[in-house]
């Protein structure tokens, strides 16, 4: 028995790092599925079907529960520390500059932070930005991450 979902032909790295950082061309392209598929059913190794979905139970079962929280929300949590970590950045490139030239609330390094952490805390990833359409993509390919991905 050989389980296979169509959803393994989207697979397909650009590459592989290799030795001592060479990029070398994946051996994980549609068409090495294809062939394995295919020497299956040549040999008659028995049927190919598709994986049941299990839902989070068999994940739950393994794995602590801290691991599991903390991966569905983390990339909430590295939204929110991206927008942070570039708020500290520019505010620490405006300290560089004290004082001024200008006038210091309107400086554009003011203006990026409190945009960087506008930005985090109204979850712009989510509203314009690939984060709801690479979720959403995800949790198509594996339905178990239906249940992650909300």
């Amino acid at each position: 028995m050989t389980i296979y979902s169509p959803v393994q032909r989207a697979h397909q790295p650009a590459y592989v790092v290799v030795k001592q950082g060479e990029r070398s061309a994946s051996f994980d392209v549609p068409e090495r599925v294809d062939s394995i598929l295919s020497a299956i059913n040549k040999q008659e190794l028995g049927p190919v079907i598709a994986p049941d979905d299990a839902g989070l139970e068999p994940i739950r079962a393994v794995h602590d529960t801290g691991m599991i929280e903390y991966l569905m929300t983390a990339y909430e949590r590295q939204n929110a520390e991206a927008g942070a970590s570039g708020a500290v950045l520019v505010t620490l490139m405006w300290m560089g500059n004290l004082p001024p030239e200008h006038n210091p609330l309107i400086d554009e390094h003011v203006v990026y932070a409190v945009l960087l952490v506008g930005l985090a805390l109204v979850r712009a990833g989510q509203w314009y930005g690939l984060g709801t359409h690479l979720s959403r993509a995800w949790a198509r390919s594996a339905p178990v991450l239906a249940a992650v991905v909300q």
